[in-house]
């Protein structure tokens, strides 16, 4: 199966500082591929350099064949590539309802329908709350808002910033649950600092590390690597 997405070596700088050096790899279509590693590794750097955020200073990011190194997020994201945040982006003021309309004013033509997204909700828990102000909903179901607003769009890459962060236990098992039934219409790509949840879900992942990969493969083999064990607990 050829990689639906590819990241060839890219580079990202911040005056001195070298967020992601050298950064490769392919995910293939319809996997769950983890990005994992202790914060401030580079995880979110490169994640906003795959969604447009940021412009790498060297290397190439190849979509379904094209080359979208250093388009702009709002291209990127009507090309199919969705994304969500650490810091949940909603418009806290208005009702979840309200959150949905806007999303679809905002999405390409292939957008999911009425039935659909009334399908979403239910399975989110979130069809009784559609008239509730965002402010007012958990945290919980404000993260499950934002990936449905993002599914609108119908997405072939839907990128997951630290999702879970926050949740309880209950809460993760519910929401890896239905990450993996979305595998089975697009990719994921999850980032996360947790272990736990990169084993549990995805199938590929790799590790970064002061914006370096130093890992990459099955992740119940991954971390049980020197280098991997080293970057979260130091050496000795």
């Amino acid at each position: 199966m050829s990689a639906l997405l590819e990241v060839d070596s890219v580079h990202k700088y911040f005056g001195g500082i070298k967020a992601v050096q050298g950064v490769s790899f392919k995910v293939k279509e319809k996997t769950i591929q983890g990005i994992i590693g202790p914060n401030g590794s580079g995880k979110t750097t490169l994640v906003n350099l795959i969604t447009g955020f940021y412009k790498p200073d060297k290397g190439r990011i190849i979509f379904d064949g094209t080359d979208i190194t250093g388009w702009t997020s709002h291209r990127i994201f009507r090309f199919a590539i969705a994304r969500t945040f650490q810091i949940v982006r909603l418009f806290n003021n208005l009702t979840l309802d309200h959150n949905i309309s806007i999303a679809r004013l905002a999405s390409t033509s292939n957008r999911l329908g009425d039935n659909d997204i009334e399908e979403l909700l239910e399975r989110l828990d979130l069809s009784l709350k559609r008239r509730a102000y965002v402010k007012n909903l958990s945290l919980f179901d404000q993260r499950k808002l934002e990936v449905a607003l993002k599914l609108i769009n119908r997405p072939k890459i839907l990128i997951l910033d630290e999702p879970t962060a926050g949740m309880n236990p209950t809460e993760i098992s519910f929401f890896l649950d239905f990450v993996k039934e979305l595998k089975k219409k697009m990719t994921i790509i999850i980032i996360e600092h947790s272990i736990y949840v990169i084993t549990k879900v995805s199938e590929n992942c790799i590790v970064l590390n002061e914006g370096v990969k130093i890992g990459e493969g099955c992740p119940d083999d991954v971390v049980r690597e020197k280098a991997v064990i080293e970057a979260w607990i130091g050496r000795g």
